[in-house]
């Protein structure tokens, strides 16, 4: 690794870290790119040689997010898909917890505009975001929630856990629901109950879907 790539790395991640300590306080709109680079001792002339805006850098934590969701679903047993999804929604909840804010906003800038994502986390990024996660520089960097659920819920058809006729789109539209609904819900709930309300919220809409699914409810 270079002194150019860890300085890079050390600068992305340092924004993100900025990012998050601030915005479950205030929204997005709120914080200006001035104080972010203040926090990481750079110019704003250096924030925006990697990201054009504020908005790109919430895009960039979606897709370190993603390589950890990817993550996920790569080390759990390939003949469980829906405990793969299941898996999936706890560690998000996990992560919601820690950035409800984050979370929220992730939500309203996916409904104001069209996601366009910059490069794909570098091995030196992983590193500095994630010392301890090794595993994470074998892992996708481009899997998505849509890319990540769709195969999983068409592997749990052909495997049994899901009746033959699943509409896999149609399930995936209501998953996606489940995932940026519960994220404007938890946002709403006393710090206090957090920790417990929001993986329950998350695990208890997926049993249902389940079980709708298996007696043909949801066709």
């Amino acid at each position: 690794m270079s002194l150019r790539e860890r300085k890079a790395a050390d600068t992305k991640i340092g924004l993100i870290e900025a990012l998050l300590a601030r915005v479950d306080d205030r929204p997005l709109s709120a914080i200006s790119v001035t104080e972010l680079c203040e926090d990481v001792g750079v110019s704003p002339a250096t924030f925006f040689n990697y990201f054009p805006t504020k908005e790109a850098l919430l895009v960039y934590f979606i897709q370190l997010w993603s390589v950890q969701m990817a993550a996920v679903v790569a080390s759990h047993p390939k003949d469980d898909p829906l405990g793969a999804i299941e898996a999936l929604f706890r560690a998000t909840a996990e992560e919601h917890v820690q950035h409800p804010g984050v979370m929220t906003e992730i939500v309203a800038l996916q409904a104001r505009s069209d996601l366009e994502p910059g490069p794909p986390p570098t091995d030196a990024e992983l590193r500095r975001a994630f010392p301890d996660r090794p595993e994470l520089l074998d892992t996708p960097r481009d899997a998505g929630l849509q890319a990540l659920v769709p195969p999983l819920l068409q592997r749990a058809v052909a495997l049994g856990q899901l009746p033959e006729q699943t509409p896999v789109p149609m399930v995936f539209g209501a998953i996606a629901s489940v995932f940026f609904g519960t994220a404007v819900v938890g946002r709403q709930l006393p710090k206090g109950q957090r920790a417990t309300m929001i993986p329950e919220l998350y695990s208890r809409q997926l049993r249902w879907l389940w079980s709708a699914l298996r007696r043909g409810d949801a066709r």
